[in-house]
């Protein structure tokens, strides 16, 4: 976590300012899936000081929320600094979970500055880590617990051809069976207008290969439940002026190095359909907007309208 500046005001008896300092904070930790104590590095520089403000004392402590504990919550002891000077520490914490246990909560943090020879009148500066962290030991089979953070999507390559085939089939398998969401295997039962789209289908004698379309892409996070509708496989999922065109386009930008872990991109995609009866949408429209850590907005789309058809706008779906 980086960004976080700590002011310090200094002001004579009539409250008039008469010098300043800043803090800059930042902190890092690396979590492991395979264990539920961490470390966190902590590290403190005064970067400016004006008029009667030479030299600040820093005092810090760290803690978190219910379902973890700050085993050692105060990096440094001491925390005397001067322009430009460093401190620099470490806090630790602890989440153990039990089998099938899980905790999520944010780990928090507060300073007490002062300055030498000042009376303190409101020393304390605090806030709260922006990513909740997750403990768990509720994947099952010979897994062990560990913690991440969920709003981290991590990125799993697996090639299903050449040597490597069977790492990925094997791997595809486990995840079926273990995971939540199940890897796209809930995506073959029934849902909602599936029957409706095959009668619909074989109506018109049509051969066409139908799917089960994700309205947030699994490739964005978006979860098998109340999450599927019916639509052609080459049309509306794939191909041409599909949803696949724009899903792409956000999951790159994510991807960028101009894309900073504070940006955010705002995606929606709402089905459209002809009646409160209707089982199957006749279309989606699709909008996506990047919002930046300095509070600007940068569009990507906006109400792009994908019709439930095949490629080249035959046989709408949509009931």
């Amino acid at each position: 976590m980086t960004g976080i500046n700590v002011t310090y005001i200094l002001r004579d008896s009539n409250g008039l300012e008469i010098g300043r300092g800043t803090l800059a904070v930042s902190t890092s930790a690396d979590l492991s899936a395979t264990a539920t104590t961490w470390s966190e590095q902590v590290t403190v520089t005064m970067t400016s000081a004006v008029g009667d403000v030479i030299a600040l004392n820093a005092k810090f402590r760290a803690s978190c929320d219910a379902g973890c504990t700050a085993t050692k919550t105060a990096p440094w002891y001491g925390g005397g600094l001067t322009l430009g000077q460093t401190l620099t520490g470490t806090v630790t914490y602890s989440s153990p979970q039990t089998t099938g246990s899980s905790a999520s909560f944010f780990t928090s943090y507060a300073m007490y500055v002062t300055s030498p020879g000042a009376t303190a009148t409101d020393p304390n500066a605090s806030w709260k880590n922006a990513r909740q962290i997750r403990c768990d030991h509720a994947v099952g089979g010979t897994s062990v617990a560990g913690c991440a953070v969920p709003s981290v999507m991590p990125e799993l390559s697996m090639n299903t051809q050449g040597s490597n085939q069977g790492g990925a089939v094997a791997a595809y398998l486990w995840a079926q069976k273990n995971l939540t969401d199940r890897w796209e295997l809930n995506a073959d039962g029934d849902i909602t207008g599936w029957l409706d789209a095959a009668d619909y289908a074989s109506a018109h004698n049509l051969t066409d290969q139908l799917a089960r379309c994700h309205l947030i892409a699994n490739i964005l996070g978006g979860r098998i439940s109340k999450n599927l509708v019916p639509c052609w496989q080459v049309g509306m999922n794939t191909g041409a002026g599909s949803m696949w065109k724009y899903e792409e386009q956000v999951r790159d930008e994510v991807r960028l190095d101009s894309f900073s872990e504070d940006d955010a991109i705002l995606y929606e995609v709402t089905p459209t359909y002809l009646s409160a009866d209707s089982t199957i949408p006749v279309g989606v429209t699709m909008s996506a907007k990047i919002e930046r850590e300095d509070g600007s907005i940068e569009p990507m789309f906006q109400g792009v309208y994908i019709p439930n058809t095949q490629t080249g706008g035959a046989h709408n779906l949509g009931n």
